[in-house]
């Protein structure tokens, strides 16, 4: 198995992002808002096999997590596929 990424709630983006840029030498890849969210993936310097996903702003409500981390098939009473 192999992974993407792995996602990180963060109680402040801009503090955390920074720290992993300014403190650890990770890139920024990408960043966008979602509604009142915050992302960004974040990646060690020449590395491009697995990021880290930081995630802040909103509410810390775990099904809103979930719903952007997995399909609503793999949440607790999300909707199947089947």
């Amino acid at each position: 198995m192999k992974g993407h990424h792995v996602a990180l709630r963060v109680p402040d983006f801009e503090a955390s992002k920074r720290r992993f840029v300014e403190k650890l030498d990770f890139r920024v890849v990408c960043e966008w808002p979602d509604k009142d969210l915050r992302l960004a993936y974040l990646a060690p310097g020449n590395d491009n096999s697995f990021y880290i996903e930081i995630i802040g702003g909103g509410s810390p409500n775990l099904n809103q997590i979930l719903a952007v981390a997995w399909p609503s098939s793999l949440i607790p009473g999300g909707t199947s596929s089947s």
